[in-house]
């Protein structure tokens, strides 16, 4: 019986991750939106009124992470938030893709990229009165 060469393996896989372009992860900082709210006019206003948490330091804990997985942008609600709007922006401003999100059954939302052309985007997201952004490029 052979012996198999776990330094082999390992570094075949290690190689394979690094040099794929189907396996991507890159995490998106999502951070309070410093804008006035104009992405989503119309919705914002008849959203329910919901806000982040705070922590005993001030700091706005952010119940959502957003990542970069192959050729998908995973939206991760950690908390419940409600109704959530979910919109991805182009470098010039154009919203690509939009959705309503039920966080109490729908935690997770995923969002084809891979038809996107490569450049900057911007993910944003509003509940309550409460607006996230994360910048993100493809």
């Amino acid at each position: 019986m052979k012996r198999i060469n776990f330094r082999l393996i390992a570094f075949f896989v290690v190689s394979l991750l690094a040099f794929s372009n189907q396996v991507v992860f890159a995490d998106i900082i999502i951070r309070q939106d410093p804008g006035n709210g104009q992405s989503q006019p119309n919705v914002v206003s008849s959203m329910s009124t919901l806000s982040a948490t705070k922590t005993k330091s001030s700091k706005t804990v952010i119940p959502v992470t957003a990542n970069i997985v192959g050729t998908d942008l995973i939206v991760d609600f950690t908390t419940t938030v409600g109704t959530a709007y979910v919109t991805v922006v182009d470098q010039n401003g154009n919203a690509v893709y939009q959705t309503t999100v039920d966080t109490f059954s729908d935690p997770e939302l995923v969002i084809p990229v891979d038809g996107l052309s490569s450049g900057n985007y911007s993910l944003k997201i509003a509940y309550g009165s409460t607006n996230l952004i994360g910048n993100f490029q493809l």
